[in-house]
């Protein structure tokens, strides 16, 4: 994970919380508000393995398994 203690448009240090989305499968995502640009984003975010493992292990079963895209395309 990549903690940002700092905004990483305007590199401002008064962040906020603002969600954490703990319903989905996978691991949960939380998201921080920058007061001075209103820029929203997930903190920490997840490194390059880490996103290797949700979009291989959560990603297609969580939004397309009820649907069976693989056999309708």
């Amino acid at each position: 994970m990549i903690l940002h203690r700092h905004c990483p448009l305007c590199k401002s240090s008064d962040l906020s919380g603002l969600a954490l989305d703990t319903r989905r499968r996978g691991p949960h995502i939380s998201r921080v508000k920058c007061e001075n640009c209103g820029l929203v984003f997930a903190n920490p975010m997840a490194d390059a393995q880490e996103l290797e493992k949700y979009y291989t292990e959560y990603y297609e079963k969580d939004h397309y398994q009820a649907v069976d895209y693989k056999d309708l395309i």
